[in-house]
């Protein structure tokens, strides 16, 4: 019985076996079938991708405005530091001039001079590098204006100082050892080094006399 069911040449059991097998085949198919992604998946799965590569794009743009800002911010940095650092040397060169300034030796004269006439400050310097630019009487109310300073000759200058700020000046003094006619005043002095312009203060004494001012100032 056995052997006649497994005889293929029987045509009945020939097409029951090969039933068999279609049906198993069409199992299978219906199977994977079911389980292979349908369209609204694959359309998912579309979208994601583009919203993941939408993302990555605005990160990545995001990313390069940060780094451009950051440059930008470090730049100025940068340029701050080195004006900062500019400031600094300019400061510094500035105060070494100062310095030096208060070290020039000056003489400070005048011949007998008329209240009515302009005063005449004669100026002599030992530094040959050294050249006053002009001169500024004051005190601590303030300023009597400031006058230019012309070459005599070598190490030699000379200014003008208008007969109403002189009397203004002798005005403004202090009484020196409690003789009235002798005062104590200021004169700033500007000049040149190095092709920069400082000053240097000086206390000098102002003489009036029968109407008649004398200076004398030596630094």
């Amino acid at each position: 019985m056995l052997s006649s069911l497994l005889d293929f040449t029987d045509p009945a059991i020939a097409s029951l076996y090969i039933a068999g097998i279609t049906g198993l085949i069409a199992a299978g198919a219906l199977y994977y079938a079911k389980k292979a992604p349908e369209k609204r998946d694959l359309e998912r799965v579309e979208m994601n991708t583009a919203d993941t590569a939408q993302r990555l794009e605005q990160m990545h743009t995001e990313l390069a405005e940060n780094t451009a800002k950051t440059n930008e911010r470090l730049d100025g940095m940068e340029n701050h530091l080195a004006q900062m650092g500019k400031l600094a040397r300019e400061q510094s060169a500035r105060e070494a001039l100062n310095a030096r300034a208060q070290r020039v030796s000056i003489t400070a004269m005048t011949g007998m001079v008329p209240v009515a006439y302009p005063m005449e400050i004669t100026l002599t310097l030992m530094e040959a590098d050294v050249v006053p630019t002009r001169v500024e009487p004051f005190s601590e109310s303030g300023s009597f204006g400031s006058f230019p300073c012309n070459a005599v000759r070598q190490g030699c200058w000379s200014a003008k100082i208008q007969p109403r700020q002189v009397n203004r000046w002798y005005a403004s003094g202090f009484p020196v050892d409690d003789i009235t006619y002798r005062r104590r005043v200021k004169l700033r002095i500007y000049m040149l080094i190095e092709e920069q312009e400082v000053h240097r203060d000086f206390a000098a004494q102002l003489e009036c006399i029968d109407g008649t001012f004398t200076l004398d100032g030596s630094y």
